[in-house]
């Protein structure tokens, strides 16, 4: 975050001190605007990364999809229907993050 600071040209905060902002005002109306602008991509990517790869996703989300999964198999005694739920879920998860950065780096 600190390098996307740096990429807002030095004359819009000069031009905004030159009209009387404070600098919490620079900053909260000028700067962070263009900053999450900037930013907001690449960090939807990383949340999508931390999805695909967290330990902590899989031990709340996956884990539990899997045990709903096993319950219903010991019940019906059917194994892959479950199972491909599951994967569909995680895929349709994925991929609605992904379609939201493509759209993000469009408007960008």
């Amino acid at each position: 975050m600190v390098f996307s600071i740096t990429a807002i040209p030095k004359g819009q905060t000069e031009a905004a001190a030159a009209l009387g902002m404070s600098k919490s005002k620079i900053l909260t109306r000028i700067i962070f605007p263009q900053v999450f602008k900037i930013v907001s991509p690449q960090l939807t990517s990383e949340f999508i990364n931390v999805i695909k790869v967290s330990p902590m996703l899989s031990v709340l989300a996956i884990v539990e999809l899997t045990r709903t999964a096993q319950r219903l198999i010991t019940q019906t005694y059917v194994t892959l229907p479950f199972y491909i739920a599951i994967a569909v879920l995680y895929f349709i998860v994925c991929a609605g993050l992904e379609e939201i950065v493509k759209l993000q780096k469009k408007k960008a």
